[in-house]
This record gives C-alpha cells, sequence and structure tokens, in this order.
C-alpha cells in the first residue's frame, strides 16, 4: 500500500515459540489474522473499499492479485454466514 505516494512494507519477525505437546509454532500476533498477508486494519479497508468499487480495482490500488481480495472477502463472508 502506498503511504504519501510511497510504496511501504511492514516486516515483523513473528516469534517462534516450542510447546512439547505441538512442536514448533508461530506466535499469534493481535494485528493479523494466521496465512492473511495483511493486517486486520487493511481487511477492513478493503471490505470497505470492495463495497464502493469493482474487485480488480481495489486490487490495482493495493497492487496484489485479485485472488488475494477474493480470499479475504471469501473468509469473512462465510464468517458472516456462521454466525
Amino acid at each position: 500500500m502506498d503511504f504519501f505516494q510511497h510504496q511501504s512494507f511492514i516486516i515483523a519477525r513473528v516469534p517462534r515459540v516450542t510447546c512439547d505437546r505441538c512442536g514448533v509454532r508461530l506466535v499469534t500476533v493481535p494485528w493479523s489474522r494466521p496465512g492473511s498477508g495483511f493486517t486486520l486494519l487493511i481487511e477492513a479497508l478493503i471490505i470497505e473499499m470492495a463495497r464502493a468499487m469493482p474487485i480488480r480495482n481495489v486490487a490495482q490500488l493495493l497492487r496484489v492479485s485479485d485472488n488475494r481480495i477474493w480470499r479475504v472477502l471469501k473468509h469473512y463472508v462465510d464468517e458472516a454466514l456462521v454466525s
């Protein structure tokens, strides 16, 4: 995502922990959904942008494939249907 017309990335080294029962695992971080690749705030922005414009345009603005946008939307639609 661009930040004042400059491309920006958030890179965080997530600690690993060793569990006697389940082995080595990554720590769950509060700002991201496991496996998403986006922060929760960007996911919220994706949902709002998808309400207002075609998915292709959202993907172009975020410089990602439209498949990544669809996966985020599918996750939250599926979550809403289960609730």
